[in-house]
């Protein structure tokens, strides 16, 4: 009897120290998963403000740009005023019948 429940007191032990163990594996693992994407939000959050101050620099060359052209400069460039407008009407592509009577 005394050594059926020593045994069962062994396991017992063994169970509580692997789970300790396991918990605290764990445990370590979050930790270093949460330094790490703490890590990663700062490089992205780096590389953001860089491509935003990109796109306000190409956005002020655009405005720049685009303050330019003048009706002069189109000519220049080849363009002309259009004769007569024409538009493009466009057949749909299938259409749907629910009448299965015919």
């Amino acid at each position: 009897m005394k050594t059926a429940i020593a045994q069962n007191d062994k396991r017992i032990f063994l169970i509580l120290v692997f789970s300790i163990l396991f918990s605290v594996l764990l445990y370590m693992y979050f930790i270093n998963t949460a330094v790490l994407n703490v890590v990663e939000r700062e490089r992205l959050s780096a590389e953001i403000d860089l491509l935003q101050a990109n796109v306000a620099e190409l956005e002020s060359t655009y405005a720049v740009l685009r303050s330019n052209i003048t009706l002069s400069t189109a000519y220049s460039l080849g363009f002309r005023e259009v004769s007569a407008t024409q538009f493009i009407k466009r057949r749909p592509l299938s259409s749907v019948s629910l009448n299965t009577l015919q």
